[in-house]
């Protein structure tokens, strides 16, 4: 672990004494060793096993440990303009400030030249079992969040959410995986604009065929 990445632990953690780091718990899971074992000792949803990755997107980037403080401030904006979508917004930018503590390996950043990063999604390689009819699983998109300031009209980055979403397609198809994701009531239409299908009231999906069609094809759908 260098020592910027030990200082950003020691702060979150609120144990400036802490000088060791042959065991960090964080959300309740045990690494040891170094630092290279402290970002792979676990595999809880997939996470440290290698697969090939697609090419990333223009303005798509992998996110690090040190993303972390951009979404814990998201997490505390106010804004003249609140709305139900702007505070699940400030709710999932927590979610992921902290999950980036522990393995940002499966969290994509969008970015833009003129605001840094305005969007994050944290996907799920395992979130569905195998089984003998259904050996490639869908691809879970965990979270997605856009900067809240996108939400109430006082940042201008359209496309956010949808490049974010081309990039899940990109790696699912891959595997010849669908996508499912839960969706917040305020993200429904948004889902449904991309011709995602409704499982139920919370669960939205795009068949394998579906996802391969939105991998080459999802950026007219960037506005």
């Amino acid at each position: 672990m260098n020592a910027d990445a030990k200082k950003l632990l020691v702060a979150r953690l609120g144990d400036p004494s802490l000088e060791s780091f042959a065991e960090v718990k964080l959300r309740g899971v045990s690494a040891y060793g170094t630092s290279e074992g402290v970002s792979k000792a676990w595999d809880t949803r997939g996470r440290g096993r290698k697969q090939p990755e697609p090419s990333l997107l223009s303005g798509v980037r992998i996110a690090t440990h040190e993303d972390g403080p951009t979404f814990l401030d998201w997490s505390k904006m106010e804004s003249p303009k609140v709305t139900e979508r702007f505070e699940d917004a400030k709710h999932l930018a927590q979610k992921i400030g902290e999950y980036l503590w522990d393995d940002p390996e499966d969290v994509y950043l969008a970015t833009s030249k003129k605001n840094g990063v305005v969007g994050a999604m944290e996907i799920n390689r395992r979130a569905y079992a195998a089984t003998p009819s259904k050996p490639n699983p869908p691809l879970e998109v965990f979270r997605l969040v856009v900067n809240p300031r996108i939400i109430s009209g006082e940042m201008d980055e359209k496309g956010t959410g949808t490049k974010l979403m081309i990039q899940a397609a990109k790696i699912a198809a891959q595997n010849h995986q669908g996508i499912e994701l839960t969706a917040f009531e305020g993200a429904r239409t948004f889902y449904e604009k991309l011709g995602m299908h409704k499982r139920n009231f919370t669960t939205y999906f795009w068949t394998p065929k579906e996802v391969q069609a939105f991998a080459q094809h999802g950026e007219k759908y960037v506005k």
